[in-house]
């Protein structure tokens, strides 16, 4: 009785967090298979994400530690995966086996059947499938998820070795051909050994994700149709709460004193309350003292010019998708979609120097459809990386306004 009591003395001694402490495993359990005609749809469950993912393994006998050598490593699955769909190249019986990597890469070598194995071998009837196998690119993204957290997107994915460097998008339309990424946000570049992405978009909105191997941008042979390397999905997106909603627009009339009232988005933009008035003689003679260098009669619309860095292979990113734009409706003269298409690679952000090479053919392709007070801006939003080359331009502009 004296030695209970002590023992339970000692137990209440000891710190509550050690009490409490519980000891979460990280293999995992509830592992099950199922056949969806010529495919293979693994499920399982588990209490915490491995460090380094999981890695799906196949054996033609029972799993053991003396036969593990002999086992075939298939693909790795990323940390939030729950679900795996694979595709046997034959007929062939094979025991499965799916193994918690540690931060190194490392697994975690336990053998349980319904735990971390498949209790018999299985196999699928090629012959019965409605479509042929198709076994899966050697390079490439393959089981391409999203899982919706508390403010943010998971994005869970395979990347298969030698793919190289993956580029992450994100649009608020889908992607279904390569012009797709010129209305795209590049949020990142991850290596192939990622495993999974988080993006933080803005709340209340729906949203579209793709994968693009950097290699595919480079040569031009991205494609988002079946059997492709690229992968997307959507619409996914975080519900908008009290705490996410966006501030509400602040009004051109309410900035404070001495600023002017009025907000002009464009210099010519009509509807604003400008009324013209006649100009002064005094003036009117230094106009045209600024304007006598210039050419007065039967200016010459120079020709499309384009630009040095744009005469190389883009490198990728938004070089490639400028480059698609001159591949395309700039290359055929078809001013109308190449100014639709400028546009709206210039609504995203893009790097100062890039962004300068868009303006310049903007204000081209305005000129070339008689918008001139519109080409003359991009011409000077242009000018700080491409002064030479807007300054013919810019002449002839003035030039053609006074003819």
């Amino acid at each position: 009785m004296r030695k209970t009591f002590a023992a339970l003395a000692l137990i209440a001694l000891l710190p509550v967090a050690a009490q409490d402490q519980k000891v979460l495993s990280p293999l995992p359990s509830r592992f099950r298979a199922a056949i969806n005609g010529s495919e293979i749809v693994l499920t399982w469950e588990a209490s915490v994400d491995p460090a380094g993912g999981w890695q799906l393994y196949r054996s033609a006998g029972a799993f053991s530690e003396a036969s593990f050598a002999r086992a075939q490593a298939l693909q790795k699955v990323a940390p939030a995966l729950r679900k795996l769909s694979y595709s046997p190249p034959d007929s062939t019986p094979w025991f499965y086996a799916l193994l918690p990597l540690d931060a190194s890469g490392k697994p975690t070598i336990a053998f349980m059947p319904g735990k971390t194995v498949t209790a018999v071998a299985i196999s699928v009837s090629v012959a019965a499938a409605s479509n042929p196998i198709i076994p899966p690119p050697s390079k490439g993204i393959h089981n391409f998820i999203v899982a919706v957290g508390k403010g943010s997107l998971t994005l869970g994915f395979s990347i298969s070795p030698g793919t190289g460097n993956v580029l992450v998008y994100r649009s608020l339309s889908p992607f279904s051909e390569p012009a797709s990424l010129l209305s795209a946000n590049l949020i990142a570049t991850i290596p192939e050994t990622t495993l999974s992405f988080i993006d933080y978009p803005v709340p209340g909105l729906s949203y579209y994700y793709a994968l693009v191997k950097e290699s595919d941008l480079k040569d031009g042979s991205v494609n988002f149709g079946t059997g492709s390397d690229s992968a997307s999905i959507g619409p996914v997106g975080i519900a908008a709460s009290a705490e996410s909603l966006p501030l509400p627009e602040t009004s051109a009339l309410s900035r404070s004193y001495p600023l002017p009232s009025w907000l002009f988005a464009k210099p010519g933009d009509p509807g604003l309350g400008v009324r013209s008035a006649a100009i002064a003689p005094q003036t009117e003679k230094a106009i045209a003292a600024i304007l006598g260098p210039f050419p007065k009669k039967n200016p010459t619309i120079p020709a499309f010019t384009l630009l040095k860095e744009d005469r190389t292979q883009a490198r990728g990113g938004e070089e490639y998708a400028l480059s698609l734009i001159l591949r395309g409706p700039l290359k055929v003269s078809d001013w109308k979609s190449a100014i639709d298409q400028l546009q709206r690679y210039l609504s995203l952000n893009r790097s100062p120097a890039v962004a300068s090479r868009a303006h310049f053919y903007l204000g081209q392709a305005y000129a070339m459809t008689g918008r001139y007070r519109d080409s003359f801006f991009e011409f000077l939003l242009a000018r700080d990386f491409h002064a030479a080359e807007t300054r013919p331009w810019l002449l002839w502009l003035v030039a053609a306004e006074r003819s």
